[in-house]
């Protein structure tokens, strides 16, 4: 099919697929008039995306990738064949980046020399003093990229529903709880509680400033193509979801990242304290739904190892005073062990 659309390549590499029905392929690219006019070399790549037009459709990708600097250029699309054809930015999201960037600096301070391409020593030098931190440094791109994306002009984005937030958090015990963890309970109050949290969580949402709003901004989607010094050549990318939505649920995405225990930094303030709380309850009640569900409906169990700091993360988010905090200690934690220790 890139052959079809004026992009033949000498060849074509699988890379991993997300949570969604999206199939990826990094194209090693042939000479073609059509790439030579986009300025590739014989050596570059560029992105192929294929997704069944019957599961989905590129349409609102396309539409903000065209209005927005931070992510890749759309090179070629056809809707009714359900491919896009993107420029590549980057091999490696953040994460990756930094244990590929960490084992170079092993190879490289073993063997005394460092090469250009593999980045600054000084940058490298600081990652493994332990004197610059990886997440930190995340933080600090991810609020620049967030920053520009939010005051980017992305016109007739839709606005989503107060409806579609709740049902993404219903998704929490419709699927998570008792599909993927067969909880069972008589006891109404549970989950009575859970969805009286999810609706203060909805009244909180709406009291919040709604902007442009990815929906899934964090570490996974930011990928690197480059660095200089102490700075990161980064770029976002998933833009199928981007809506306007309620500002705290980005806000989350970049400060609570599914690998580590969420702690408030000290010096952020009430304010987004809140909208880092209520926007994190959202996201990672939907989250867990989705994870669990993708297991579920098509064994796809790469990020299960993920729900334990989701969960843990969702209980620090919850406020004091409500019971489902509770419930995730002494219940959900100890049946969500259990589960993955049987799969």
């Amino acid at each position: 099919m890139a052959k079809q659309l004026g992009y033949p390549c000498t060849d074509v590499i699988p890379l991993t697929q997300d949570a969604s029905a999206r199939k990826y392929f990094r194209l090693n690219l042939k000479p073609s008039k059509k790439s030579l006019a986009e300025g590739f070399l014989e050596s570059e790549t560029a992105i192929f995306c294929y997704l069944n037009p019957n599961l989905g459709s590129h349409k609102n990708f396309i539409h903000v990738c065209n209005h927005i600097d931070i992510g890749p250029k759309i090179l070629e699309y056809d809707l009714e064949l359900g491919v896009t054809i993107q420029t590549d930015v980057g091999k490696y999201n953040f994460a990756q980046a930094h244990d590929a960037w960490m084992n170079r600096y092993y190879e490289l301070s073993a063997a005394g020399e460092f090469h250009e391409e593999e980045g600054s020593s000084e940058f490298l030098g600081e990652l493994y003093s332990g004197a610059f931190e990886i997440y930190p440094l995340f933080r600090n791109e991810g609020k620049r990229l967030l920053k520009d994306f939010v005051n980017s002009k992305i016109p007739k984005l839709k606005k989503i529903s107060d409806k579609k937030l709740l049902s993404q958090m219903q998704m929490f015990q419709k699927i998570f709880l008792k599909k993927f963890l067969g909880f069972k309970s008589k006891n109404k109050e549970i989950i009575g509680e859970i969805e009286a949290l999810q609706k203060e969580t909805l009244k909180e949402l709406k009291k919040q400033k709604w902007v442009n709003c990815h929906t899934d901004f964090e570490y996974r989607n930011i990928m690197v193509s480059g660095i200089d010094e102490l700075r990161l050549d980064c770029s976002l990318i998933d833009f199928q979801d981007t809506c306007i939505g309620p500002e705290g649920i980005d806000l989350a995405g970049i400060s609570v990242v599914h690998s580590e225990d969420f702690k408030f930094h000290h010096r952020l303030s009430v304010e987004n304290r809140k909208k880092i709380t209520w926007g994190g309850i959202q996201r990672n009640m939907r989250i867990l739904g989705t994870l669990a569900n993708l297991y579920i409906e098509h064994k796809r169990g790469f990020r299960l190892k993920d729900l334990p700091m989701i969960l843990s993360n969702l209980e620090c988010m919850i406020p004091d005073n409500h019971k489902s905090k509770f419930f995730i200690s002494e219940q959900l934690k100890p049946l969500l062990n259990k589960k993955l220790l049987d799969i």
